[in-house]
């Protein structure tokens, strides 16, 4: 198979989803058991027989739909045991702008818009690349989180590539995605410089971009559950400025539609399939993936 790349702005593809089947390094031992012990162990069910993660979410977030509240259980069950490294997960394909503002880890780190972000429901948020943003309020060094200098995982959610040079989510100064060319982006995680990635065949960078710290030398890249590779990067203390959507802190607005992201502990190849999975298949359930003129199937999965 040889993919074609796509021009800036352009959609996902099913030939991406094809290349990256092809190309997928997760262990497949360590993801087969995973699955197994979370499809037959009886999980503890919750308030309505949802799982007590979605429950306590559920606490809050009181103006979701049945329908809705459906889907979000799915995706927690899909999680397993990554959601339990998690300092906070968003997923911005909500019914309305007050679900997209919920951090479904815990009451803390809920969004707030900078200027006004354009939400589209069941899709997510995009910006105008100048001076919109969703502020985070997660400081690193004094969040007091999962996170730490040598144990560190960030990921956005990006439904378009961009040429431009822009941050979807990041402070610009410790933890950083985003983009520098349609299939180059630059990323940042508690390191003293950044790590610059090239997507295979000059693929657009696009679809649910994660990077994971592991120890003080070295990250890994992926888009989705491939592994892009393992860069050497030495590590640095916790920055103090809060992360963002849709921008680095003051700068690098991004105008790329954004669907989600989460920052937390280091996740293992497999964690970062089974969440890789619960996002993709929570956008699917919300039609994320839905634009005229054709279906995009799941995105590098």
């Amino acid at each position: 198979m040889n993919p074609v790349p796509q021009a800036e702005g352009s959609e996902i593809d099913y030939r991406v989803v094809n290349y990256a089947n092809s190309r997928a390094e997760v262990d497949a031992t360590s993801l087969s058991n995973a699955r197994l012990k979370q499809n037959t162990a009886a999980p503890t069910q919750g308030g309505g027989g949802f799982d007590p993660n979605a429950s306590a979410l559920f606490a809050r977030m009181t103006t979701a739909s049945q329908s809705r509240k459906t889907q979000i259980n799915s995706a927690f069950v899909t999680a397993g045991d990554a959601f339990s490294k998690l300092d906070f997960w968003h997923m911005l394909n909500s019914e309305d702008e007050a679900q997209a503002a919920f951090n479904w880890v815990q009451n803390a780190f809920n969004l707030t818009k900078v200027g006004t972000p354009a939400h589209t429901p069941g899709r997510g948020y995009q910006g105008n690349g100048t001076s919109q943003a969703l502020a985070t309020g997660y400081t690193p060094s004094t969040a007091a989180g999962k996170l730490s200098q040598n144990d560190a995982s960030i990921g956005a959610m990006l439904l378009q590539s961009s040429g431009a040079n822009a941050v979807e989510l990041g402070s610009g100064a410790d933890l950083l995605v985003g983009h520098t060319s349609l299939s180059e982006g630059k990323f940042f995680i508690t390191g003293t410089s950044r790590v610059t990635g090239t997507t295979p065949s000059g693929l657009p960078l696009m679809g649910l971009v994660t990077l994971v710290r592991r120890g003080s030398t070295g990250v890994d890249l992926y888009i989705g559950r491939l592994k892009l590779g393992t860069y050497t990067n030495a590590s640095a203390a916790l920055g103090s400025t809060a992360l963002r959507y849709l921008a680095a802190t003051t700068n690098l607005f991004s105008s790329v539609p954004v669907a989600g992201g989460f920052v937390g502990a280091a996740l293992s190849d497999a964690q970062v399939a089974q969440l890789a999975d619960a996002i993709h298949a929570d956008m699917k359930a919300t039609n994320a993936y839905l634009y005229p003129g054709r279906y995009a199937r799941n995105v590098l999965m």
